[in-house]
């Protein structure tokens, strides 16, 4: 297995890099990723199962399980469905390693207007602002209805 090396620069080195020293690490591939197996195996363990118990509770062996846990076979997709119920996961997480986003991090704009804004304090606040807006509205068409009038009266004079 070929390692991941990955290198850092470090205050306190000196010489060419500028009074930066390089700390190389190096890890597997095997060590940065899980795989299926060890999904699974890690779901096992945090559930507090033994392998006997999971197998017993997807109906399969434990030596199914063992197989599985050690990389020499893989679950069916019906087993996996049965998995994600039992461990509470998505089959992405358990197949691909691949977590759900959850949802209350994804916000509309509603949901912000409804945060921020529509308070109950500032709630009444906005009524009063609404009502006086129409308020104000209102009484500017009726001015432009009376001008309009006064025009037409002073212009074409009275019909009749």
């Amino acid at each position: 297995m070929q390692p991941l090396v990955d290198e850092t620069p470090s205050p306190g080195g000196g010489g060419a890099n500028g009074g930066l020293a390089i700390v190389r690490t190096s890890k597997t591939q095997e060590e940065t990723t899980m795989n299926i197996s060890d999904r699974i195996q890690a779901l096992r363990k945090a559930k507090g199962m033994s392998q006997e118990q999971l197998a017993d509770a997807i109906g399969v062996s434990r030596q199914a399980v063992s197989k599985w846990e050690s990389e020499q076979a893989t679950p069916d997709l019906e087993k996996v469905v049965i998995m994600s119920d039992l461990f509470d996961v998505t089959t992405d997480y358990i197949l691909k390693g691949i977590e759900p986003v959850e949802e209350k991090d994804h916000k509309t704009m509603a949901d912000v207007i409804d945060q921020k804004i529509l308070t109950e304090k500032n709630g009444k606040r906005i009524k009063t602002l609404v009502k006086y807006a129409l308020i104000g509205v209102g009484a500017l068409m009726s001015i432009e209805l009376i001008v309009l009038l006064i025009y037409v009266i002073v212009n074409h004079g009275f019909p009749g």
